[in-house]
């Protein structure tokens, strides 16, 4: 039975929905430049970098309103408290999708910062940091009052208040380009390899209580593993992205080896589950979500790790980082698309002619 708080998450899944559809059709847009010649009128109005930057940035926001949305109905359900303000949340929402919605034109007027996935100016950085807090004050306020602590809800707030904090790095501009750079991957890395993690893990752990009935213990405990390895794995896996910023060699090694480890916890949680529940009585109920949870389950790992392993290893990435062929294999389902040219007003707010050069020059690193 649905609390009247839970119902809240329905909102943030329609426009998630809406802004994953907006996605597909600017990224079909953007596969079509590949095969036919685009007419230099319609590239002078709509340029690639413009589409490529709307592109990437309705990925991060439609995943963020999911993941927002996810939490508001699990909240309720692993404390049995309602949500703290329920009206907060909706003034959250309104404030972050008109925030994206500004983005999006902002970008076809040359409104950007230039880095990729990081594109919003300054003052609509400091609107997100606003909606981060609002939801993070919502959720722990909830969960302290409620006094029932579980470790799924503290893997997906860790995940969540993570993901956060990880935000405000990439909000400061560092004038050499190697250290910005740097700060970048931190950012985009953690996110992915990180939070990212740790929050499909928990919203994971939820579902399959849920459906399976089996023991909390059994699910939870990977969870713990989970935490575990995104302290080890997620953060020393950074390294493999240190190329051409004049961090030591042996990041290389070391980033190419943990970063291959940070699928497995997902994997054995739902294989430890089915186990289970083939010896129990319950079954798999309901099929579609069990197939939609164990086919995210195998593109994650056949993605994030095999494929995501093999891009790592320092002799394959010396010649793959930065060529775009490693936007092909990491914990992303679609291909990444090469920045092929710098849109209009591109960097910008750049400080400094030099810097701005260089950041033009450089091909955008890959995601993952």
């Amino acid at each position: 039975m649905l609390t009247k708080t839970q119902r809240i998450a329905y909102p943030y899944f329609v426009v998630a929905l809406l802004l994953f559809a907006l996605q597909v059709v600017v990224g079909l847009w953007l596969s079509i430049n590949y095969f036919a010649t685009v007419p230099q009128s319609v590239v002078d109005v709509f340029p690639f970098s413009t589409a490529r930057a709307i592109h990437t940035n309705l990925l991060v926001l439609w995943l963020l309103l999911g993941f927002m949305g996810a939490t508001f109905y699990l909240i309720p359900e692993e404390t049995g408290r309602s949500l703290e303000w329920p009206r907060l949340a909706i003034a959250q929402l309104v404030l972050l999708t008109g925030t994206g919605v500004i983005a999006v034109v902002g970008f076809l007027f040359g409104w950007t910062q230039g880095r990729p996935l990081l594109e919003i100016p300054r003052p609509l950085d400091l609107l997100v940091v606003v909606g981060a807090l609002m939801f993070l004050a919502n959720v722990s306020v909830t969960i302290l009052k409620a006094r029932k602590w579980t470790v799924t809800q503290g893997s997906l707030l860790a995940g969540l208040t993570f993901l956060a904090l990880l935000y405000l790095i990439g909000i400061p501009f560092y004038r050499n380009a190697a250290v910005d750079w740097y700060y970048w991957w931190w950012v985009i890395h953690l996110w992915v390899e990180g939070a990212w993690e740790l929050i499909a893990a928990a919203l994971t752990a939820f579902l399959l209580i849920k459906m399976t009935g089996v023991a909390r213990g059994v699910v939870e405990k990977w969870l713990y593993v989970e935490l575990g390895l995104f302290l080890l794995t997620g953060i020393a896996g950074t390294g493999h992205h240190y190329y051409w910023l004049g961090a030591p060699g042996y990041w290389q090694w070391v980033g190419g080896f943990f970063s291959a480890l940070e699928p497995f916890p997902i994997l054995l949680m739902v294989i430890d589950t089915y186990r289970h529940t083939r010896e129990g009585s319950h079954g798999f109920r309901p099929r579609l979500t069990w197939v939609y949870l164990l086919g995210g389950v195998v593109l994650h790992f056949v993605g994030a790790g095999l494929f995501g392993f093999a891009h790592t290893l320092p002799q394959v990435n010396y010649y793959t980082h930065g060529s775009r062929t490693d936007r092909l294999a990491p914990a992303h389902v679609e291909p990444r698309v090469r920045r092929m040219r710098t849109g209009r007003g591109a960097g910008r707010e750049a400080h400094g002619a030099g810097v701005d050069g260089v950041r033009h020059g450089l091909a955008s690193p890959s995601v993952g």
